[in-house]
């Protein structure tokens, strides 16, 4: 079963400029490390969630991978030290694991 593993935070619109200029950070962190999963990001421009909200997905063969990718995430120090500066503009976080239709 395919998962897709979905990360939302609303970040601070006062901090805006500061939240997004550390996710450009964890995108070059990705880019530079490949055992790093290939999100794909993307902000509501309309729907339920604020305009303020980053949404952070990848796709994984099944939920292990999915939660064993979340913490490689978790215990690698580059990430965590960008995690540590982003965190106090997060006002709401959201692990999310969605299953794929075949």
């Amino acid at each position: 079963m395919t998962i897709n593993l979905r990360i939302q935070q609303r970040f601070s619109v006062q901090h805006e400029k500061e939240f997004l200029e550390l996710e450009r950070k964890f995108i070059e962190l990705e880019q530079r490390d490949l055992n790093f999963p290939q999100g794909r990001r993307s902000r509501p421009v309309s729907g339920t969630q604020p305009l303020h909200t980053l949404i952070w997905e990848c796709e994984f063969p099944g939920l292990d991978a999915a939660r064993q990718a979340l913490d490689f995430m978790a215990s690698h120090p580059a990430h965590e030290e960008l995690f540590a500066q982003q965190a106090r503009f997060i006002e709401e976080a959201r692990v999310e694991f969605y299953e794929i239709f075949p």
